[in-house]
């Protein structure tokens, strides 16, 4: 219930600010062109008329993401909201004093410019300055200071094909860089969800290869004893090592090491060191 009407309030002053906007985004771009006598460029007032749909635009895009970031919060307050609110207008703050700040410097330390130079000067490193901020992950409401970042399977896997020259191991949405094959991944979901499927679904690529390529091996930590049906599905080989399975076969395991660090490597995995052994 908090979520709607959280939702509705903002909608509200979404729809309260949206004219007032466009009229001062209009207004004032009509009014500065005239001042810095421009406005041959701008006929019927074009340049205004996308200024302010520009304003409204920026404005509905903050409010909208402000709100999702704090419903997004386990705790909702009113004092995080504004909160948040007021620490999303610090971007829009830094381009508006970029921008005055280079007006003011172009006046004081060029005396030959002009105000018409001075002004589109400034105008150009305010958008320029937007962009780098917007490019720079420095809005609040997606900002991780360090750590773990959650990403966004479509934004994160468009950034990784534009990547060209790497080979990628697709993940769900995602797709991985071939480097990071072997981290560790997590599936999290609710029971059905489909867990187990997917991981079949991402060893089947890799156990079909078994028996057909040489070399190609694996090895399967069945914790549900459910996997000998799916390798049967996919008439791929298998042996069990289950010393409590009547089908158990024998491992010779050191045919299979070769060299002390692998040795070394194995063993650490089969038999952990414990701190109070």
């Amino acid at each position: 219930m908090e979520r709607l009407i959280t939702w509705g309030i903002l909608i509200g002053i979404a729809a309260v600010l949206a004219p007032l906007l466009y009229s001062l985004g209009a207004t004032v771009t009509a009014s500065l062109l005239i001042r810095f006598q421009l406005s041959q460029w701008n006929p019927a007032n074009w340049i205004g008329v996308l200024v302010g749909i520009f304003c409204v635009a920026i404005a509905l895009f903050g409010i909208a993401k402000t709100t999702e970031a704090f419903l997004s919060r386990r705790s909702l307050s009113w004092r995080s909201l504004i909160t948040a609110l007021t620490d999303s207008m610090f971007p829009a703050a830094h381009v508006a004093g970029g921008g005055i700040a280079v007006f003011v410097a172009s006046i004081v330390f060029i005396p030959a410019i002009t105000l018409q130079l001075a002004f589109l000067l400034s105008i150009f490193t305010a958008l320029l300055l937007g962009f780098v901020l917007i490019r720079s992950n420095t809005i609040p409401w997606n900002k991780v200071i360090r750590g773990a970042k959650l990403q966004q399977p479509r934004p994160t896997a468009e950034q990784l094909l534009n990547e060209k020259g790497q080979r990628r191991l697709p993940w769900g949405a995602l797709l991985l860089e071939k480097e990071n094959e072997p981290l560790h991944f997590g599936i999290i979901g609710n029971i059905g969800a489909g867990k187990s499927t997917w991981l079949e679904v991402m060893m089947t690529p890799t156990l079909s290869e078994v028996g057909v390529i040489p070399n190609v091996k694996g090895i399967v930590f069945d914790s549900k004893r459910d996997i000998v049906p799916f390798l049967e599905a996919l008439g791929t080989p298998y042996k069990i090592l289950n010393p409590m399975d009547e089908r158990c076969a024998a491992w010779l395991v050191g045919q299979e090491i070769v060299g002390p660090g692998m040795a070394f490597e194995f063993a650490a995995v089969l038999i952990p060191e414990k701190e109070d052994a």
